[in-house]
């Protein structure tokens, strides 16, 4: 089983299970760049989902992708051909039910992973602590068994 683990700077772990069958090459680039500290912020467009932006050297093509995100969903989202180019690039995590949005209208993001229910409580937690008090350092790192 292929996993990412969040460890926020005020406090909490979260550790989301990939799927790696469905996004190999979002995998790749991810884990390629592991472990980094990276700050996570409140995604103001989609509303409850909080996001740290990211810079992968191999960007990873479409797959699995979703313009919807629920609770616990981990996304890998990245500006394609068919947009505008900003350079925004960033991997979210979903605190409640939401569209995928960004200035311009619906997202479509890489679903990459889903946040154990077990731990639905604290993601929506730490999702209202950095909306109430801003951004907050993220420690990101692969786990692979």
């Amino acid at each position: 089983m292929a996993q990412l683990e969040f460890t926020l700077e005020r406090g909490g772990v979260l550790t989301a299970e990939i799927f790696t069958d469905l996004v190999p090459a979002t995998w790749q680039a991810i884990t390629a760049v592991m472990p980094v500290t990276w700050k996570i912020y409140n995604a103001r467009w989609t509303g409850r989902e909080v996001f740290t932006q990211c810079d992968l050297p191999n960007k990873p093509p479409r797959e699995n992708q979703t313009i919807r995100a629920s609770l616990g969903d981990v996304i890998y989202a990245c500006e394609r051909e068919d947009r505008d180019k900003t350079g925004f690039e960033a991997i979210g995590l979903f605190y409640g039910p939401e569209v995928v949005n960004d200035w311009r209208g619906t997202y479509p993001v890489n679903y990459i992973g889903r946040i154990d229910p077990t731990q639905w409580a604290l993601i929506q937690e730490i999702g209202e602590r950095v909306w109430r008090q801003g951004g907050e350092e993220c420690r990101i790192r692969a786990i692979v068994d």
